[in-house]
């Protein structure tokens, strides 16, 4: 078997020319930026009796690197340092007649502005008083609330999956659903959540939302939420993720870790059967880093590796044809074959006759039953036996019937190696630059995805990613410092089929074409039997080129910055296509009677082996698309201390979003002034066109170009407002309130992937006979796709967007009150509340109005009632709908001592018309019939996760005086944990509108005013259905049940950690790790079925939404 595809980039030159032009004009002004990982120290010196002193020196130092930057005090004693990269700090102060004063370990997180007041007692002696600083539990001088999570706590908290960063949104405050696309403090819609890397955003283009490839845990020095208010800098969200990675400092330090988890220490799934065997798991997590010098004080280096080697498989049953029915006619008649020598054996179905179809298979050219159920080798298509193979032999006895016969334990194996280095250069004492380069290549080889041994999984599922980012952080006077920041991020992400080295043209003439190493098979149904097909081959590349700049600027008691940011995004694809068959039985089915021919559908494979076709289809070409973003942001930021008590955050921003350009592929958008399809881009495929006259227009004729054919909003400024009030002197209380706008970019992947993928650049086209009655087979293996008998389709979808595109944006504000209480626990209360607007949303506007159908006077059937012919569906997407998000947060923190927590509770309720997972509207004439609770939010959730360094051992509070063998055996135990606990997430009750009703629409059904839940709520019975009934037949209505207003089950996990640490000679430390994830083994159940219509499934669970519990064993040396 051959390899698949290999993935290129294809980077334009006039792509590179835009990069270094973007850099030169950067440089030229030095006044852009955005997404700076900087953060502040301020504060205010003093003496002993409460007067300032100026002109005193201040000096900061990075303990890491040795650095140091100097300053002095202003007229009222108040001192800034900005743009410091976090870190380990000291900050030392002198003046004349007074007392030298230094406080050392002060840890500077993300974005925080760090306070600490200097208070010196009068003295001419030179020796430095020295402070060690205590971490505060409190951000006295920011407006925003959010989290910071450091490697110290990322090394400390039992994260069900390393490869994924994205667990630690789970510790920040306000976030639900900590992944790719999380819910933090009301970022409702899609793209609602932006995340950077040491400065660069990581964003995924066209699903808009943050991509899911993030460094290693132990590459990333701090991983900062910004839930709320966050500061003018940040934009495409009003929630930030911000990340930056680990630096080298004076010292050699690194890692080395290994972890395990297998299915011998994996519980079985509740839904599972008592005594079966769990599948195959075997997952091995390994790396390490090492920093350290190249030139003392100058030149350092981190770096890291970090390796998943990972098996695991799901068993799955299905219905596969009984060996018999084929065996005889595979190229080489497999052991235990019991099918009659020559023949299609189907004998076991019964053999009776008469007017009773049953178990009788029925020649076609005769009507007449086969000789004892069995079809003689000759009369099987020649295109049928090349699919044979593709059959698995049943391997589950089944005596009630054919059913689920096949069981296989479909695997995946993932191989994920991640490698990342980091350069940071101090040139001169003020000027500092960074490199990092990043690189992950995961390709899961194969990759489940419900599919068998032999078909519908992927060969490769995987990402390829490269990252370049560069710093250069220039002093230019004690109080003006420019940041500059460069990006580059590469990603291609293949999707190899498992059949890649099939060419689909050699099963069946006529089927489409696929590049070499991108085979496809066709999809084969069969009724009553599992189908084959395939997942699909694509490819897709991705590029971001990204220019920030930040000038900072302190005068006085305000600290400026302004900057901009310029982001160029390519993406690019080729997703391939073919066709499909349906056989249905109908053909070996018929038989002759007295009265005449009649359809009895009995076995849909004889249909298959004779090569006799239902229906097919089968599409004109494949799907290529080049799309071309850009956009530019540019933003004034005050933070004014304007006294020790009171700061005030005053910013403004704008972005500029520039339509997406199509380079290689077509466009085409649904204009409903016209009724018709504009042509804006590429060329029609003739073939398409000729089949549809009238419904394209020519685009250019009517001022639709590349440059104009989206209008979109150009007034999309953003007041950022907030302040920080200190009502009592030291850290004790703080309020904190903001307001601010924030403008998300553009979801577009729709648009990438519809307005391309439609008449007249693509076209399915269906097959099937002029009479479904008819005796005769019409469309064979021999000739699926005859030309004289196809009814193409005549009613294509349509996809459209509206030319006036306004961004969608969130007003959000909040109110927040924090204090430090009994024990060193802070406490804090916050309210956030966000209204969004101008959300994206899938419009059906061709949409009929529900009506009887078929009856004198009336539409003969749906498609004859839709206002715009000759089109089926329409997708138009809007940007007009909204949502509004309302939530209290209750939280408290500890950081003292061997004892430290994080809880919040937090209580949230979503209102809106869901633009976060983009679902059609129901009802075109009424879209506030979908304004209900938002999917996913839970109204209640609670996290908790701590860290207990046990008080035994030397220098503890127990047996704190014992020898070393027993302190090696008693000493350094740690546990660890973080539990996560939510209520239900909101489901609508559904019903499926009788065949005998044609017009009445299926949909929510009507609620009868029933109590909703039992009494006892079990997998069982979840709900109450007898509180909705289907809407009565021949109304002609959607049902008046609320969307999302049922709930369901609640989810709890406990993940804990038991650590024991080992010292070794040379400062070396080893820790023994075990780990449980759902240690309590509780089984979080899925959602219940919901459709009233199938009572026999009504509110039951037969899933579960996570695994059950896993415990994970590893060890780590750190020196």
């Amino acid at each position: 078997m051959g390899k698949p595809a290999k993935m290129r980039y294809p980077v334009s030159r006039r792509w590179r020319m835009a990069a270094l032009c973007a850099s030169a004009f950067v440089l030229g002004i030095g006044t852009l930026n955005a997404q700076t990982t900087s953060g502040s120290f301020v504060g205010r010196v003093q003496d002993s009796a409460g007067s300032v002193i100026s002109d005193a020196m201040v000096v900061l130092r990075s303990e890491t690197t040795g650095i140091t930057l100097a300053g002095h005090t202003n007229d009222t004693g108040d001192y800034a340092f900005n743009s410091v990269q976090p870190g380990v700090y000291s900050l030392t102060v002198t003046a004349k007649t007074f007392q030298p004063k230094a406080i050392n370990h002060l840890n500077l997180d993300i974005q925080q502005t760090l306070r600490e007041d200097f208070s010196l007692n009068v003295g001419e002696t030179t020796e430095v008083v020295q402070v060690t600083a205590e971490t505060p539990l409190i951000e006295t001088d920011t407006t925003y609330v959010g989290s910071v999570v450091d490697g110290k706590q990322i090394n400390q908290t039992p994260l069900n999956g390393r490869e994924n960063a994205y667990s630690l949104l789970g510790l920040a405050p306000g976030v639900q659903r900590p992944n790719s696309n999380a819910l933090i403090s009301g970022s409702s819609f899609k793209g609602g959540a932006n995340q950077t890397i040491d400065g660069i955003s990581n964003d995924d283009i066209a699903g808009a939302r943050m991509s899911d490839q993030v460094p290693s845990l132990d590459d990333i020095a701090q991983f900062n939420t910004i839930g709320i208010d966050s500061p003018a800098q940040y934009g495409n969200g009003a929630a930030q993720v911000i990340i930056v990675t680990k630096s080298g400092g004076n010292a050699f330090h690194g890692s080395a870790f290994y972890f395990n988890r297998n299915r011998f220490f994996q519980a079985r799934n509740y839904f599972t059967a008592p005594g079966s065997r769990i599948p195959a798991f075997n997952r091995h997590e390994y790396g390490g880093t090492i920093g350290g010098p190249i030139l003392h004080d100058r030149l350092f280096f981190f770096s890291s590796f970090e390796g998943i080697h990972s098996l695991t498989t799901v068993v799955r049953g299905y219905a596969m044809p009984p060996l018999a029915w084929y065996c005889q006619a595979l190229p080489t008649v497999p052991a235990g074959c019991t099918g009659a020598t020559g023949f299609a054996d189907f004998s076991a179905n019964g053999t009776a006759t008469g007017t009773s179809s049953t178990g009788i298979i029925y020649d076609p050219a005769t009507g007449q039953p086969f000789p004892n159920n069995q079809i003689p080798l000759s009369r099987i298509s020649t295109v049928a036996k090349r699919f044979l193979p593709f059959f698995s032999t049943p391997n589950v006895p089944t005596p009630a019937g054919i059913g689920n016969n096949f069981s296989y334990a479909s695997p995946t194996l993932e191989i994920d190696p991640r490698f990342s280095i980091r350069l940071d250069y101090q040139a001169t004492k003020k000027d500092h630059l960074m490199f990092r380069f990043y690189n992950n290549r995961r390709q899961p080889a194969p990759y489940d995805v419900g599919g068998t041994d032999k078909f519908g999984n992927y060969a490769v599922l995987g990402n390829i990613i490269n990252q370049f980012a560069g710093n250069y952080t220039r002093a230019i006077s004690n109080s003006l410092v420019n940041e500059l920041v460069l990006g580059l991020n590469k990603r291609a992400d293949p999707r190899i089929d498992q059949n890649y080295t099939l060419d689909p043209t050699t099963l069946v003439s006529g089927l489409p074409a696929t590049d070499p190493g991108y085979g496809l098979l066709p999809t084969v149904n069969i009724s009553n039997l599992q189908k084959i097909f395939s997942t699909g081959s694509s490819f897709s590349h991705q590029h971001t080129t990204q220019v920030n700049d930040n000038l900072s600027y302190v005068r006085g008691k305000h600290a400026f910055q302004f900057g901009g940011q310029f982001l160029a995004e390519a993406e690019s694809g080729t997703t391939y296509n073919t066709g499909s068959f349906t056989f249905s039985g109908q053909y070996t089915g018929r038989y002759h009677s007295g009265s005449g021919q009649n359809s009895n559908p009995v076995n849909a494979f004889a249909d298959f082996l004779l090569g006799d076709i239902n229906s097919d289809s089968t599409s004109s070409n494949d799907f290529t698309y080049y799309a071309l973003f850009k956009s530019y942001a540019l933003y004034a930021r005050d933070t004014w201390n304007i006294t020790p008590k009171l700061t005030l955050e005053l910013g403004v921003r704008y972005d500029k979003l520039f339509p997406f350009q199509e380079r290689r592929g077509g466009i085409a958008t649904f204009n409903p002034d016209f009724g018709k399809l504009v042509l804006v881009h590429g060329t029609p495929n003739p073939s398409i066109v000729a089949r549809y006259p009238g419904i394209l227009v020519d685009g250019a004729q009517n001022d639709y170009t590349m440059a104009n054919w989206l209008h979109l909003q150009n007034t999309n400024f953003q007041p950022r407002l907030g302040f920080a009030y200190r009502p009592i002197s030291g850290r004790e209380v703080v309020i904190h309130a903001g307001f601010g706008v924030y403008y998300d970019n553009l979801s577009l992947s729709d648009l990438v992937n519809n307005m391309g993928n439609q008449v007249p650049f693509v076209l399915t086209t269906n097959y099937a006979p002029a009479s479904a009655t008819s005796d005769a087979p019409f469309l064979t293996f021999d000739s699926p796709f005859p030309a004289a008998s196809s009814s193409v389709t005549a009613n294509p979808a349509g996809y459209g967007v509206s030319r006036t595109i306004k961004t969608p944006f969130n007003t959000e504000w909040n109110l927040s009150i924090e204090g430090e209480g009994w024990k060193k626990v802070a406490l804090r209360a916050t309210y956030v509340g966000n209204d969004a607007r101008h959300l994206h949303t899938p419009f059906p506007i061709n949409q009929t109005t529900p009506q009887p159908l078929g009856g004198p006077g009336e539409p003969a059937n749906g498609q004859a009632a839709v206002p715009f012919q000759p089109f089926s569906a329409i997708t138009y997407y809007l940007y007009g709908e909204s949502s509004n998000f309302n939530q209290l947060q209750l939280a408290a923190r500890r950081r003292f001592a061997d004892l430290t927590f994080d809880a919040e509770y937090q209580w949230s309720k979503a209102l809106g018309i869901d633009g976060a997972n983009e679902e059609t509207v129901t009802d075109r004439r009424n879209i506030r019939y979908d304004y209900g609770n938002l999917d996913y939010y839970a109204r209640n959730a609670f996290t908790f996760n701590y860290s207990y360094d046990l008080p035994v051992g030397r220098g503890k509070w127990l047996v704190s005086d014992s020898p070393k063998w027993l302190d090696a055996a008693i000493g350094g135990w740690q546990l660890t944990g973080v539990w996560k606990a939510t209520s239900g997430s909101p489901f609508s009750v559904t019903y499926t509108a009788p065949a005998n009703s044609p017009g009445q629409p299926s949909g929510r059904a009507d609620y009868t005013g029933g109590v909703l839940y039992p009494g006892h709520k079990t997998p069982k019975q979840w709900f109450n259905p007898g509180a909705f009934a289907a809407v009565p037949s021949f109304t002609y209505r959607y049902g008046n049940s609320q969307r999302n207003m049922v709930f369901g089950p609640s989810f709890s996990e406990w993940d804990a950690g038991v650590f024991k640490n080992f010292a070794l000679p040379h400062a070396m430390t080893f820790q023994f790790r075990a780990e449980a994830f759902d240690v309590l083994n509780r089984a979080n159940f899925g959602g219940p079925a919901a459709n009233i219509s199938n009572t026999a499934t009504i509110g039951q669970i037969t899933s579960t939404s996570a695994d059950n519990r896993e415990l994970q064993f590893g060890g780590r040396i750190n020196f």
